[in-house]
């Protein structure tokens, strides 16, 4: 919310003050716990009735700005995230008295809460970082963060913080004088599972987890306090100390109660667990993923091992109904592979189980093995053909089961393992499972994740050639995003763009003249030129191979010297028309051979990506 408030407050700021007519050589803002600031160097000519405009311009902008939580603490009518305690507002050392709420701005500020809370007064932004400076108050969230890490740095010789961007802007927003402390873990839990260990540092507790230079975790945390104490913190440490055991003791308790049974006799308990109020349990989705797996390897043919796989979706949501899961939900899919590798099961079959969530939202980590991706793409079909079935369809401003996102998921998981199939047959298949069969649910979930897929192609590919792509799409996800990548890096060679060329010749003369009706070649009436064009095009009907693009677009290429050869010797528009007729059912077939492969009418080679 801090990064959020900070850009909200200058675009807002931008904005208002232009429409208000001021200009301003500078504007800044910064945030932190405790303060929200926006700093600005108005141009010269400090306009006629300056201060009333900016007091005016100000409070619009108070009043309008929204925080995604927000709270009353007064009779006021205003919210804010939190209690305003005061507000400052100076303007040429001069104090502009803007209101909001029972809250009147004033030329003070104060320093940090408890090393030096005394006030001090503000006549200009030089006043304001020289008193917060004195105050031990860090204003910019960049040297909150280097201030850390530097800390961390010196209290860490021998040893290192698993790296985490997010976690270290987290609490150099949590502080405004950052102090970092070490802290010592009790060995015992160090047998616990690395990632229950990570969560219950990182996740519940905030604070970096340690390693030793080896990559194994180490019997310590780092923490960040937001003050300097005169035993060095040791208190402060005794404190974090105790509730982070109590916290791993818990999940040494669950763990243990975990595995009294195996996680093969957990599965059961799925029945009593559901997922859907109109859909059944849990158990009845894990039939489902089982099954859809089945489909996936009759449909792409391809060269995984079908019993680890369905051994994976049979046992993947078993830890749900898990004590540690319970107590760590975040680390679903994360406890069944240790779990199952536990109780003897192949490390395949465990790869899978924690892989199957993969990929999650931006994160672009992919299943270790194939087996993982079919159950992760089996159980997001699942997924997406049950909730549609139950009426639970996305709008353009809800998506509460991140339906969006699963379909994403299968998308990516499709074009990483470059798996082969037919995505409308595997949907038709998993509705089948749910009784649900029929053209306009299938066409509903078919077109929402072809959507999908242009969102996702976007950014790879240039419009035309998607929609080229996508008109004459089989319905092969993979297929249609590996023919995007040939043809885009075919049209961008010297062949690639001599080949457009004939085909566009081809394509310009079947437009012009609206050919709608099927025209019979007569073979008898063929020239030299026109027999060799005619030879040439079923030589590279022959040639089209429905996974090897590549070949196929090679094809073209000779196909399309023999085009510029009998553009160059015959002249289409024959005055007999008869033979007419029969030169444009020849190029006519050229037309179908082209539009099997895409639409290269809507390409416009001139652009460049």
């Amino acid at each position: 919310m801090q990064s959020r408030a900070r850009t909200s407050l200058a675009e807002t700021a931008k904005k208002e003050f232009k429409s208000a007519g001021i200009d301003f050589e500078s504007l800044n803002t910064f945030v932190s716990a405790r303060r929200l600031t926006l700093i600005m160097q108005i141009s010269a000519e400090p306009k006629e009735k300056l201060d009333d405009i900016v007091k005016r311009t100000l409070e619009r902008i108070l009043k309008e700005f929204s925080w995604p939580k927000s709270m009353r603490w007064d009779d006021s009518s205003v919210k804010w995230v939190r209690p305003i305690r005061n507000l400052l507002c100076v303007l040429d050392g001069k104090t502009i008295p803007i209101k909001y709420g029972n809250v009147v701005a004033n030329n003070i500020s104060f320093g940090h809460r408890f090393l030096a809370p005394k006030s001090f007064f503000v006549s200009s932004s030089k006043d304001y970082f020289s008193g917060l400076k004195k105050g031990k108050v860090m204003l910019e969230l960049e040297e909150r963060k280097l201030a850390i890490n530097d800390q961390i740095a010196k209290k860490l010789i021998s040893l290192q913080i698993i790296s985490d961007e997010r976690l270290l802007e987290e609490v150099a927003g949590l502080v405004e004088y950052p102090v970092v402390l070490l802290g010592e873990i009790d060995k015992e839990f160090l047998t616990l599972p690395r990632e229950v260990i990570i969560s219950a540092v990182k996740n519940h507790q905030k604070y970096f987890v340690v390693e030793g230079k080896n990559g194994k975790l180490a019997p310590h945390f780092v923490m960040v306090s937001n003050i300097t104490t005169k035993d060095g913190g040791e208190e402060i440490l005794k404190g974090n100390q105790r509730v982070l055991r109590a916290r791993l003791a818990d999940a040494q308790f669950f763990f243990d109660e975990d595995r009294s049974t195996s996680l093969e006799s957990k599965v059961e308990s799925l029945k009593k667990i559901i997922f859907h109020e109109r859909l059944g349990t849990l158990f009845d989705k894990v039939s489902q993923i089982e099954q859809l797996v089945e489909k996936v390897e009759e449909l792409s043919q391809d060269n995984f091992s079908l019993n680890y796989a369905k051994r994976a979706a049979h046992l993947s949501k078993a830890d749900l109904t898990t004590n540690l899961v319970k107590e760590f939900p975040e680390l679903q899919g994360t406890i069944g592979s240790y779990y199952a590798e536990l109780d003897g099961e192949n490390k395949i079959v465990a790869e899978a189980i924690a892989d199957h969530y993969l990929p999650k939202g931006k994160n672009e980590k992919f299943p270790v093995r194939i087996e993982g991706a079919v159950v992760a793409i089996a159980d997001k079909v699942s997924t997406l053909t049950s909730l549609f079935a139950a009426g639970e369809i996305p709008t353009s401003s809800k998506d509460p089961y991140s339906l969006r996102r699963q379909a994403l998921g299968i998308i990516k998981l499709l074009c990483h393992f470059k798996i082969s199939l037919s995505a409308p047959k595997l949907v038709e298949y998993g509705l089948a499972l749910l009784n649900a069969t029929g053209p306009e649910i299938l066409k509903s979930i078919t077109d929402f994740l072809f959507n999908r897929f242009k969102f996702f192609l976007k950014d790879q590919f240039r419009p035309d050639q998607i929609e080229a792509v996508l008109v004459a799409s089989s319905g092969d996800i993979y297929s249609d995003f590996n023919k995007l990548v040939c043809l885009s890096n075919f049209l961008d060679s010297k062949e690639g763009q001599q080949t457009f060329l004939g085909i566009k010749r081809v394509l310009n003369i079947a437009t012009s003249k609206n050919l709608k009706n099927p025209l019979q070649i007569n073979e008898k009436l063929f020239n030299e030129h026109e027999q060799n064009l005619y030879s040439a095009i079923l030589k590279a009907k022959s040639e089209i191979h429905q996974t090897n693009h590549d070949a196929t677009l090679k094809s073209f290429a000779k196909l399309a010297k023999t085009i510029d050869v009998f553009f160059d010797e015959v002249l289409v528009m024959d005055e007999n028309p008869i033979i007419r007729a029969n030169r444009l059912a020849l190029l006519e077939t050229a037309t179908k051979l082209f539009a099997s492969f895409a639409d290269f009418s809507v390409i416009d080679n001139t652009q460049r990506c």
